[in-house]
């Protein structure tokens, strides 16, 4: 079981896997500063988009995974409540804590720490990868979509600030494309968003 702390913020001008990162270039510039109005409210994780067994923080986007009576084997989802139709925005997320279950280290393994950042479709349910709805980065620096798994980078580092890049900018080098990056930099090249997510509007997700 992991806490997760997620905040989704504007666009900021980031198996097997290589043991170094590699020097990416990048093809586009820091956005410049935008004029337009903001939201009334801040981007906030919506509540009827959360799975069962997550437990929200009144304040600050923290959430841990319930993991009584077997539930620390079940995935955990949330999605925010702001959808993304266009331009290049991104959301950060970070494991603020790894968490041992009492039970588990009685009779059975605990569960391996997992983490996936991505976007979904509205109505889906937010467990990133295990349908055509929705797409993300796991820890491991694999992407997941659609049950189906590649290896783009290496893998994450718990306490690592991570974000998750939408770039849906018409005129952009990288448009229609996912981006990774680790505590600012990054990690893996630009992944094509899949055929039948284009188009939507696509909501900043957390699987944990």
């Amino acid at each position: 079981a992991a806490a997760i702390i997620a905040q989704a913020v504007t666009f900021r001008p980031p198996p097997q896997a290589p043991t170094v990162d590699p020097v990416f270039v990048e093809l586009e510039k820091d956005a410049p500063h935008d004029s337009r109005p903001r939201l009334d409210s801040p981007p906030t994780f919506n509540v009827a988009d959360l799975t069962l067994n997550v437990l929200p923080s009144s304040v600050g986007h923290i959430f841990m995974g319930l993991k009584d009576g077997g539930l620390q084997h079940l995935l955990a989802g949330a999605r925010s409540d702001v959808g993304i139709i266009s331009g290049r925005y991104m959301f950060e997320v970070k494991i603020v804590e790894q968490d041992t279950c009492p039970e588990t280290e009685v009779w059975m393994p605990g569960p391996r720490t997992l983490l996936r950042v991505g976007f979904s479709v509205a109505g889906s349910v937010p467990i990133l990868g295990e349908s055509i709805d929705g797409i993300g980065f796991d820890l491991d620096g694999s992407i997941v979509h659609n049950k189906t798994r590649t290896v783009v980078a290496q893998g994450l580092r718990p306490c690592s600030i991570v974000t998750c890049v939408l770039n849906l900018e018409p005129k952009a080098a990288n448009v229609n494309t996912l981006s990774i990056f680790r505590d600012g930099i990054r990690i893996a090249s630009p992944h094509p968003l899949p055929e039948v997510l284009r188009g939507k509007p696509l909501y900043p997700t957390v699987t944990f």
